[in-house]
């Protein structure tokens, strides 16, 4: 389906939205009406996720097209907190670009300790394993 997400946006119940690399490119007004809208067509427990880039340190857009790009994870997550209970905004930074990442819920978030979907530990041993393996997948790129 092609449609305009400002004024065609699909009908009907999802439990899953993702809204990948395409926030930025609306109006801070338009990104308030569209999560309002993705929030009212998302099931009780659906999820909204998807990522977006930080603005350059000059200033400058990344791309003409773009029409709002975000400040920080805290610039990002104020359009969600009116429209969802729950919401996790992550960075991973590179080289070329400062990318973030999102979950929007009124259920349970992804890898939260609710989250019926996963187990884990927060023990000195499950840590350290964390740690080895961040270094060792920082040292691939």
């Amino acid at each position: 389906m092609l449609a305009d997400i400002r004024t065609d946006m699909s009908q009907g119940k999802f439990e899953n939205i993702v809204w990948d690399a395409a926030i930025e490119h609306f109006t801070e007004e338009e990104i308030g009406k569209i999560l309002k809208d993705i929030k009212d067509r998302l099931t009780e427990d659906g999820i909204l996720s998807g990522y977006t880039i930080v603005e350059k340190q000059d200033g400058t857009k990344s791309l003409d097209e773009h029409e709002y790009e975000f400040k920080n994870k805290e610039d990002l997550m104020r359009f969600f907190t009116p429209h969802f209970n729950n919401v996790t905004v992550f960075e991973m930074l590179y080289p070329s670009r400062h990318n973030l990442y999102f979950w929007a819920s009124s259920g349970h978030l992804p890898f939260s300790r609710e989250w019926p979907y996963a187990i884990s530990s927060n023990n000195e041993q499950g840590r350290k394993r964390a740690l080895m393996w961040s270094s060792i997948l920082m040292d691939l790129r």
